[in-house]
């Protein structure tokens, strides 16, 4: 399953993924397990520099790696191993499920767990980043950094306030807490200092967006110091990505306050709380882009090469006749008109009604500048494609690039990602301890995991500062094991695609329904079975 960078042979259809795997020292070491990394351990030398990252990191300390897997409920404060199985695992689980659980626990979790790794995502540019380009400070970099320094500050504030909420909850019992407990009372009380910094940012990120496409395309220097930090281990996703993650996380509160919304009680303490936080951020709510891009990949660089774009504004669509009247579509922009067609009738449709929702939603729009970027970083975003204008045959010395980004995925994987998938994926992503199984092999790894931009992000530990593998998800299937694994585990869940078979184990019923929910949302392969997969609204009211 492992995927090598620069491998360009054609059995490309199965990710496994190393990092960004571009190593300028040793590579990690692991063993293979029918092909499989398992077991994973990195080399000691590394291709950057540690040390001073290391001593001013706000989240790099053991104390409170040893907190949060106690918050897990998988291992205890005293320095058990958290990259092997937990033998007392089971008791937990049997010990739990004898006991009425209060859910408002799991969400408040779910939170704690998903604001580390936002944390964690904007020290990506706050700390590394902003370490990479001081050497040198570079004007295009100062609007950025600027920004995102005190939505940092103030995010490490918040997790800490999470964390003492969630520490003091785990004393009363946890899930089994006799007493209502609260959580959006800690978001609320955080808002009023979070709101201006987050206007500023929304208003000034396309500004940012604009000045780094700029010095990309214009500067060479600042264009390698770009590409070699996106190599780093510790920027696991392209950079502009992370320039994004703020406009994600908005979203992200919102789907999560109205997640406990569904399950509080008309009289719950916590309840008006919520319902004011929520109120608080819709204003706050961003716009997807308005533009099409239309694009063909190279075979001599395995990248895409954008032959235009089209404003939505403008855009006209039209059913064809003859033999593409099944799979196919006209899309006029302007003076042009593209012929393109879908491998599928479904995914014509999907294409067709995703086309026709963004051009009446760009026609709406109040606001009819049309911002467009060069297009000449690839490497840099997974919605924005390399070497625009230029003929991919004279591109002697392609640029690296990471195969698990959505755009190869889909491309190997012969799929689609609809706006509504999109959407789905950024308001829910998920991060937590799993524990691992291969379908040969009889011992679980426990691993810290990331869910985000449709890939799966495995970490030795919740507080490390970059992934030991990825596997993409578009084109897997999720589900309970079948009798024929012979698991015989509780809350289990199996992932495969074609002969590659993944089983990961939850610690309650609760965040394993939560993680095939999640999971099933960005696989676009889901078995459809009643059981498989519980819908966010169907959680039960707590009876307050």
């Amino acid at each position: 399953d492992t995927k090598k960078s620069g491998d360009k042979s054609d059995n490309e259809d199965s990710y496994y993924i190393h990092n960004n795997l571009y190593y300028t020292s040793s590579p990690p070491s692991y063993n293979e397990v029918n092909g499989n990394i398992s077991n994973i351990s990195l080399n000691a030398s590394k291709n950057y520099n540690t040390s001073k990252i290391d001593d001013i990191s706000p989240i790099k300390n053991l104390a409170k790696e040893q907190l949060l897997n106690s918050i897990n409920a998988n291992t205890t404060t005293n320095g058990t191993n958290t990259t092997t199985i937990i033998a007392d695992i089971e008791g937990e689980i049997k010990k739990k499920s004898k006991h009425p659980i209060d859910k408002t626990y799991y969400i408040a979790k779910e939170i704690l767990m998903t604001e580390l790794t936002y944390k964690k995502d904007l020290d990506v540019i706050n700390v590394w980043f902003r370490d990479e380009v001081g050497k040198e400070a570079p004007e295009e970099c100062s609007i950025l950094l600027t920004l995102v320094a005190p939505l940092a500050q103030a995010h490490g504030l918040l997790v800490k306030d999470l964390e003492q909420r969630l520490q003091g909850w785990d004393g009363r019992g946890g899930p089994r807490a006799t007493s209502n407990q609260r959580i959006a009372d800690v978001l609320l009380a955080h808002l009023p200092p979070l709101l201006p910094i987050y206007e500023e940012y929304l208003d000034g990120h396309i500004l940012v967006l604009e000045r780094l496409d700029n010095a990309f395309k214009q500067n060479s220097h600042f264009e390698q110091l770009y590409r070699d930090f996106e190599t780093q281990k510790v920027c696991y996703l392209p950079l502009t990505t992370f320039v994004l993650k703020p406009l994600h996380r908005l979203l992200q509160y919102q789907s999560l306050l109205q997640r406990l919304l569904r399950y509080y009680g008309p009289t719950h303490p916590d309840r008006a709380d919520c319902l004011t936080a929520s109120g608080t951020l819709k204003d706050l709510m961003q716009p997807f882009s308005d533009i099409l891009l239309y694009t063909s990949r190279s075979q001599a660089t395995l990248q895409f090469k954008v032959h235009g774009h089209m404003p939505l504004r403008g855009v006209l669509i039209e059913e064809p006749e003859g033999e593409l009247a099944n799979y196919g579509l006209i899309i006029y922009g302007g003076n042009r008109a593209l012929t393109v067609a879908a491998s599928s009738q479904e995914e014509k449709e999907r294409w067709k009604q995703d086309l026709q929702n963004a051009i009446q939603q760009a026609r709406d729009k109040t606001d009819t500048k049309i911002t467009y970027l060069s297009l000449k970083s690839c490497s840099s975003s997974d919605e924005i494609m390399d070497q625009c204008g230029n003929d991919v045959a004279t591109q002697t010395k392609p640029q690296a690039q990471r195969s698990n980004l959505k755009v190869h995925v889909c491309w190997h994987r012969n799929t689609s990602i609809s706006m509504k998938d999109e959407l789905v994926a950024v308001e829910n992503q998920l991060s937590g301890y799993l524990l691992r199984k291969f379908k040969s092999s009889n011992g679980w790894q426990k691993l810290w995991v990331v869910l985000t931009s449709f890939c799966l992000f495995f970490y030795k530990g919740c507080m490390d500062d970059f992934p030991l593998a990825s596997l993409p998800l578009l084109g897997y299937t999720v589900g309970p094991p079948a009798s024929e694994d012979a698991i015989g585990k509780d809350y289990v869940f199996k992932l495969q695609y074609k002969n590659h078979v993944y089983f990961f184990r939850a610690e309650s019923e609760y965040t394993y329904n939560r993680w095939m929910e999640v999971i099933g949302s960005c696989t676009q392969s889901r078995i459809k079975k009643k059981h498989q997969i519980v819908n966010e609204n169907s959680i039960e009211c707590s009876p307050e």
